[in-house]
């Protein structure tokens, strides 16, 4: 039969402490190129058909499938090979050279120590990562034959203690908002939904990284600290994963993938924040991979995460209830799990390795028939500096009294509009961390826009 049913995917994306998706995803001559990026909240996602990408954010609740008893979450492994550049290599090897005494003690505390000093091997070429992913079935119905099938890949933000862990609210609510809401009525059981969320490399579950040596008795060694991670290795990973479900999941299908190329968009790159050199990048990932970065790691996890709960609270939340009781656990957990190894890929994005490219991903865009719909929490205050530094000989007002002060900025509408992108804008509850703070609207914006 030619007969091919698409797997297609939607790109689910929120930020916390930064932002990522995806630089080059694969994609067929067929397909056009797709860019589109986000801010501190908003959520991306580009529909069934492919011709538009949504922004939003939102969900929570119970999983419950009327039809099939699938719908709950099912914890899966997947393996990922990662090629190492020719920066990462030099970055590698370069570590490990050490001429005297003082130069030891210098890059032990200050810079780069390689994962195993004791090795005279030349390094690898690349690294293995095993990691796990949550997938959970939605409209799925044995008794109706489905058209489409739309993966939804849910990626999660880079902090500290953050993992797949962080849609566990969304993903339950998906299931329950789809039948509860009508929204399978709506659907008409013309779509399926694969909804996948995955620990990116450096998070969570993907902080066991071997590599083998290129010598003839070569065996896997266990990575003690990892290479400045950048934006294709979470590229490449995400698109892996996504090829390794459509083999797995989608039975007895001839099945055609149409990826879409996506890029990142920090927010405030559209108002000042400048780019990073690369230079500026490296030396500053090799200093918090010493002494600072190790400082700051104990700091954020002592007392069981304290700091965190503060921060999240302060930071990233409109209302510190939204939290919940498991956040400080969750995040004081995965920080701690494998010897804490996911620091670096908080590092990696500490020293600015997502700030770049954004502002040409978005002018590729202009004339294209890609309309971006804007799904925004309505708390939009912005944290202020409380630096005795930045205080200092300035008089105090009514003002100062605030942690916070509301500050609106429509640099992102404004650009996307004059850009000829502008699709619908909702606003909703909720500050930055939305899919964890309000998951069921969430999830009902994410229905609204694929179905």
């Amino acid at each position: 039969m030619n007969w091919r049913p698409q797997l297609q995917y939607s790109i689910f994306t929120v930020l916390l402490y930064m932002g990522i998706v995806c630089e080059t995803f694969a994609f067929q001559a067929e397909n056009y190129f797709l860019q589109s990026f986000k801010s501190q909240q908003q959520l991306i996602t580009s529909d069934v058909t492919g011709r538009r990408i949504r922004l939003s954010a939102y969900a929570e609740e119970k999983n419950r499938d009327e039809y099939v008893t699938n719908s709950t979450v099912t914890r899966c492994r997947s393996t990922f090979c990662l090629p190492l550049s020719s920066d990462q290599i030099k970055f590698i090897a370069t570590s490990k050279r050490s001429t005297n005494v003082l130069g030891k003690i210098s890059r032990t505390l200050f810079f780069w120590q390689n994962f195993n000093s004791d090795d005279k091997t030349s390094t690898g070429t690349s690294v293995t990562f095993t990691y796990d992913y949550d997938l959970m079935k939605v409209g799925y119905d044995s008794r109706s034959s489905v058209l489409n099938t739309t993966g939804i890949v849910l990626i999660h933000p880079i902090g500290v203690g953050i993992s797949k862990w962080f849609y566990e609210r969304l993903m339950s609510s998906l299931a329950t908002t789809y039948y509860e809401d009508d929204f399978s009525k709506q659907n008409q059981r013309k779509n399926r939904f694969l909804v996948i969320a995955p620990d990116l490399l450096g998070s969570g579950s993907a902080c066991n990284a071997t590599m083998y040596k290129t010598a003839a008795h070569s065996k896997p060694v266990e990575m003690k600290k990892y290479p400045l991670f950048n934006i294709t290795d979470w590229t490449s990973q995400i698109e892996h994963l996504m090829e390794d479900v459509e083999k797995t999941h989608v039975i007895n299908r001839c099945v055609s993938s149409p990826m879409v190329a996506v890029h990142p968009l920090h927010y405030k790159l559209l108002q000042t924040l400048p780019s990073n050199t690369p230079a500026k990048v490296k030396k500053s990932y090799r200093v918090l991979c010493g002494l600072p970065g190790n400082i700051f790691w104990w700091y954020a996890c002592r007392n069981e995460g304290a700091f965190i709960q503060k921060f999240s609270e302060k930071n990233l939340v409109a209302d510190p209830n939204n939290l919940g009781e498991k956040w400080r656990l969750n995040c004081y957990t995965n920080a701690k799990m494998n010897g804490g190894r996911s620091k670096y890929s908080t590092f990696a994005f500490l020293a600015g390795t997502l700030q770049d490219g954004c502002i040409e991903s978005l002018r590729n865009l202009n004339g294209s028939d890609v309309c971006i719909d804007v799904i925004k929490g309505g708390d939009i205050r912005q944290n202020r500096a409380r630096s005795w530094f930045w205080q200092r000989n300035k008089p105090k007002t009514e003002e100062d009294d605030d942690a916070v002060t509301v500050r609106p900025y429509a640099s992102f509408r404004d650009y996307v509009e004059k850009n000829g992108n502008r699709g619908q804008e909702v606003v909703i509850g909720g500050r930055i961390s939305l899919a964890h703070e309000d998951p069921c609207g969430y999830s009902r914006a994410m229905w609204n826009f694929l179905i």
